[in-house]
């Protein structure tokens, strides 16, 4: 994914979005890339015919139980079509998933994982849900997709505080 560096942030986590399954146009239709993005040492995960979904249900068995009730009830939602049904289940969801990222931040922290970037990890995580809650209270809801890939993203940061324990 170097080529995409120069890209915008924004533009970068919408093409991993829709490689992720989460976006409705797949790489492979846009003109100049390859079906395949991510190289080698990429971050991103596949599983076999899954996107990276198949694999990441393999990878998050082993989370402390108030992470992997939160993946649960997020990787549904964020893996459905972009559209209005996606927008109403989110909303739907929303509290729910604030609620369960203030379960981790009350949960003691992971044996292995570094005190002040967990910390740090999860105030992102509870900021953000707190953030996507308010922004589905708002008329229209403008800025819900924004909001819900800003979670998305801080719970997959959050999970790399997890996975680095085990490097």
């Amino acid at each position: 994914m170097k080529h995409l560096r120069l890209l915008s942030p924004l533009f970068v986590l919408a093409l991993a979005s829709a490689a992720c399954g989460g976006g409705t146009t797949p790489p492979a239709a846009t003109p100049g890339h390859e079906a395949h993005e991510h190289g080698p040492g990429s971050h991103e995960h596949h599983g076999e015919g899954h996107g990276h979904h198949g694999k990441e249900h393999d990878e998050h068995q082993g989370l402390p139980a108030p992470v992997k009730d939160l993946h649960e009830t997020l990787a549904p939602v964020w893996h459905m079509a972009k559209g209005p049904e996606r927008a109403a289940k989110t909303c739907e969801k929303a509290l729910a998933m604030h609620d369960k990222s203030v379960v981790i931040q009350n949960a003691p922290k992971p044996e292995h994982a570094k005190e002040a970037e967990w910390k740090a990890a999860v105030g992102e995580l509870v900021a953000s849900g707190k953030a996507l809650v308010a922004e589905c209270e708002k008329e229209g809801r403008p800025a819900l997709d924004e909001r819900f890939t800003a979670f998305h993203e801080r719970f997959h940061k959050l999970v790399e505080q997890l996975e680095h324990e085990h490097h």
